[in-house]
């Protein structure tokens, strides 16, 4: 397996000719599926934007994460302008330094209560679909949780009154993006898709400067918000648009990520109860209908288990993508300089020859034997390489806090009828939510 610099041309990779496929577009998890069980490891298929070059062993992964020849790509740009999902170079490197310390171990143990609280509240509130049997969407719940999870712990600020502007605001955004990926038949933009987009940016901004207004004629905190604004006791040289960006930011990688993560969890369990009863066997005898909190992680193995295999099936992101600055050579493959590379945790957390029955959910693939065997890059749902997701620690205690807090007190059940299936673009959203019924728990 080589990869690295080249010189000269070698063998192009294998793919479908032509144009693009119209199942791409229509069906983009399948057609991905398909391509690399058809070609192989290192795969190339037409797009409006050009060739799009896949690659899927854990070896390749690691060499595109990590080498120093490929910058990041992304179409977020448009709405999230210069943050640290879409930055690069020392810009980049700067802000992630500025903002490190607001996850660093202590910081995160310390946000435990705020996430328990938030959960514990939102609990309480389905008291009223508990008691009318009344089905709801369990998906728009999560992101309605997430969001004032992160309000709370990296602003200070509740965004419970502003969670459903927000959150219509996000999908706007989303799906303005969608029109432009590589799986889209054409790169055509119509106004009415303009407009919409604008006016959800508006919104947002609107929301986000005010915020960094408040917090610049208030009090001090020692939190996110506080890092981006203050350096060293006085105020930050970052401009009120640079703050604005990184909030936005977090708002996908902190709030829609984690919100994806915890659906599709509570999906794949009501459809497995025997994972779904173990999980409870688990939750009774540590928490005895107590909260969680931080020190109890360590002793709820099989929850975290739940969430990792989980993201294994329905990784939150869906496409890394990394340009290549130079010719490259990758399992004896010619990729050349300017074209664009990608990276799926949903093909790769398929791959038959590290995942047996990839499409079986079960979580006894996390235990520190079996996982310990795998190569690094064949599980990547936070990413890697220099650019491996900051928040994942936080974002994997939040998921585990939130499933213990309310496997605890309920039982997830499908409503009949629904239609369940994947949205793919940037994230793995559920097409059309997950309308559950509560089943209350006998403890």
């Amino acid at each position: 397996m080589s990869h690295g610099s080249v010189s000269a041309p070698d063998t192009s990779p294998p793919g479908p000719s032509g144009a693009l496929p119209p199942e791409a577009s229509g069906d983009p998890l399948r057609f991905l599926l398909q391509l690399t069980r058809e070609f192989g490891d290192v795969v190339q298929f037409p797009t409006v934007f050009g060739p799009l070059y896949l690659v899927n062993h854990p070896d390749y992964i690691r060499a595109v994460l990590h080498g120093s020849s490929y910058v990041r790509v992304s179409m977020l740009k448009m709405g999230l302008g210069e943050g640290l999902l879409t930055s690069e170079g020392s810009y980049w490197r700067s802000q992630r330094r500025r903002m490190q310390p607001a996850f660093h171990q202590q910081c995160i143990e310390s946000l435990d209560s705020v996430i328990t609280d938030a959960t514990g509240e939102l609990v309480r509130e389905w008291r009223r679909f508990s008691d009318s049997g009344q089905t709801f969407d369990v998906a728009a719940e999560m992101m309605r949780l997430t969001l004032r999870i992160i309000g709370k712990a990296l602003f200070g600020v509740d965004f419970a009154p502003k969670a459903d502007r927000i959150s219509k605001s996000i999908t706007t955004m989303l799906e303005f993006l969608k029109q432009l990926s590589f799986f889209a038949p054409s790169n055509t933009i119509t106004s009415s898709h303009n407009r919409l987009f604008q006016e959800g940016m508006r919104t947002i901004d609107k929301i986000v400067y005010g915020i960094i207004e408040d917090r610049r004629k208030g009090e001090k905190r020692h939190d996110l918000l506080g890092l981006l604004l203050e350096q060293n006791g006085a105020r930050s040289s970052l401009s009120d648009r640079q703050v604005r960006d990184e909030i936005v930011t977090l708002f996908i990688a902190g709030h829609e990520t984690t919100a994806i993560m915890l659906s599709w969890t509570w999906y794949l369990l009501a459809n497995h109860p025997e994972v779904e009863q173990r999980l409870h066997r688990e939750l009774d005898a540590v928490l005895g209908g107590r909260s969680a909190g931080f020190h109890d992680l360590a002793k709820l193995p099989y929850t975290k288990m739940v969430i990792q295999e989980s993201m294994r099936i329905y990784p939150p992101v869906l496409l890394l993508y990394r340009k290549a600055l130079a010719d490259q050579e990758v399992g004896g493959f010619f990729i050349p300089a300017n074209t664009t590379v990608a990276v799926s945790p949903y093909t790769a957390h398929r791959h038959p020859g590290f995942w047996e029955e990839p499409e079986r959910f079960d979580p006894e693939r996390f235990t520190s034997e079996r996982h310990s065997k795998r190569p690094q890059y064949a599980y990547f749902p936070f990413g890697g390489g220099p650019h491996l997701c900051m928040g994942n620690v936080l974002a994997m205690m939040e998921g585990t806090l939130i499933l213990a807090t309310i496997a605890q007190r309920y039982s997830l059940r499908l409503a009949p009828g629904q239609r369940v299936e994947p949205d793919p673009f940037i994230t793995l959203r559920l097409r059309h939510g997950l309308r559950i019924k509560l089943e209350p728990r006998k403890q």
